[in-house]
């Protein structure tokens, strides 16, 4: 099975988004909307957060916008600084 790579557009991961443009990061949706991964401009990616029971848009809702931008801002650091 082909996996699908998403790239966030719209709604709430779209806030995500905003919040690694400040960071010169790409957020995705990975594997069928099981993962969030982000991408630097070069291709080199990290694993943000994996969904083994939620689809992305319910986890993302399972936690509060504050929450969300620590965790990009803390992931952006450390995929930025390899």
């Amino acid at each position: 099975m082909k996996k699908r790579y998403y790239t966030v557009k719209h709604g709430t991961l779209r806030a995500l988004q905003e919040f690694a443009d400040k960071h010169n990061v790409e957020v995705r949706r990975e594997g069928g909307s099981k993962a969030l991964r982000m991408y630097r401009p070069d291709g080199k990616w990290r694993t943000v957060v994996d969904f083994k029971t939620n689809s992305v848009p319910q986890g993302v809702r399972d936690r509060a916008f504050e929450e969300w931008e620590q965790i990009i801002i803390d992931n952006a650091l450390l995929l930025n600084a390899d």
